[in-house]
Parts: structure tokens; C-alpha cells; sequence
């Protein structure tokens, strides 16, 4: 038997309590392993709730938690940009 997959969810606390509930988690779970990543981070863009964290931090713990052998990452509000650097931290060896 294959190990199950691992999902990541990054996003902010009020995504987690309101979003990722229900129907649709309990589908997640018989499909895989997951964890959430708390991301608080606001963007400075004006009038825009819930835009990608611009804190150097958030997407520091994103590269190092992404490393740790997950198979698929959900991002949402709080979460920062999925760019070339988190991209590569997720690469498996291989």
C-alpha cells in the first residue's frame, strides 16, 4: 500500500475557522494527510483584504515547511506568493 499524500494549507487563522470546515475537509481527509501553516501576514496593497503576506518571515517558514515532503500545497489569504523559491524548496529528490 502507497503512503497517503501530504497537503500543506497555508492561510490565516479566519480562512482556517470559516474555510477549511465541513464537507470539503472531511473529503480532504479521507484523501490525505494534511497540515495547516498559520500565515497571518496583510499585504500593503491598498484596499485589498487578505493579499499575499509581504512578511520575509512567513515566506521563510513556507520554503522550510514546504521541504519537509508534501505532495500538493493550498494557499490562501495571509499566505505569501508562491514564487521560484518556494517552488524549489518543495522539489523532491529525485
Amino acid at each position: 500500500m502507497s503512503p497517503r499524500p501530504r497537503v500543506l494549507v497555508c492561510c490565516n487563522t479566519n480562512v482556517r475557522k470559516h474555510y477549511v470546515v465541513g464537507e470539503g475537509l472531511e473529503r480532504l481527509e479521507r484523501l490525505a494527510d494534511w497540515e495547516w501553516l498559520p500565515s497571518e501576514g496583510e499585504s500593503s496593497r491598498r484596499d485589498v483584504w487578505g493579499g499575499p503576506s509581504e512578511d520575509p518571515a512567513d515566506a521563510e517558514r513556507l520554503r522550510s515547511k514546504i521541504g519537509d515532503g508534501f505532495d500538493a500545497l493550498i494557499v490562501c489569504h495571509g499566505a505569501p506568493m508562491v514564487d521560484a523559491a518556494v517552488l524549489d524548496a518543495g522539489r523532491r529528490a529525485g
